[in-house]
């Protein structure tokens, strides 16, 4: 199981690489803490990735995907993003370069580019 978990004050978050479902599922069962301000999306977005219950336990307020610009695969899956409907999701295939950064106490999302991050869709 890749990934990791990093937290600094009040902002958990999980950067979960390319783990799988069934990654996440051992996570959710190991009972570890898994609430996280910032959650890495898996897998570029791919439906492997990212499910439903990892979500709902996670809890995220801002989803990371990275993820080229017309990519082959498709990535990321309209199902995923339907998933984070209501988080805010930055992508690099849309922002570019993504900074966050904090202080413990306040978070900051730089981009290179100025293309707003935007509410998962419905």
């Amino acid at each position: 199981m890749a990934g990791a978990a990093a937290s600094w004050k009040l902002f958990p978050s999980h950067l979960t690489g390319d783990i799988t479902a069934a990654s996440e599922s051992a996570l959710i069962r190991s009972g570890v803490d898994l609430n996280a301000t910032v959650l890495k999306v898996a897998h570029h977005g791919s439906l492997t990735s990212t499910s439903p219950a990892f979500v709902a336990r996670t809890t995220p307020l801002v989803d990371v995907i990275s993820v080229g610009a017309d990519n082959r695969y498709g990535h990321p899956s309209d199902q995923v993003l339907a998933r984070l409907a209501g988080d805010l999701v930055v992508r690099t295939d849309q922002q570019g370069d993504i900074t966050i950064s904090t202080d413990g106490q306040h978070l900051w999302l730089d981009a290179q580019r100025n293309a707003p991050p935007s509410p998962a869709a419905d």
